[in-house]
């Protein structure tokens, strides 16, 4: 005859992660919308310092090609 476990608080249960895989990738999203807006300051705030560089060679302007 098998006897039963003389456990009551044994489980058998997996560990279960501590957010669900919803809450997890809503919480990247949202990271990932914090880093784009701060990006985005900072693009908007290049044209102030843009002012000092060299344009690139050949941009804005038409170029004649001699062959």
């Amino acid at each position: 005859m098998i006897s039963r476990l003389s456990h009551a608080s044994l489980s058998f249960k997996a560990n279960e992660p501590a957010i669900s895989p919803r809450e997890a990738y809503d919480s990247k999203l949202a990271q990932n919308s914090q880093i784009a807006q701060n990006q985005n300051r900072i693009i908007q705030n290049l044209p102030a310092t843009k002012n000092n560089q060299v344009p690139m060679q050949g941009s804005g302007q038409k170029l004649d090609v001699i062959a």
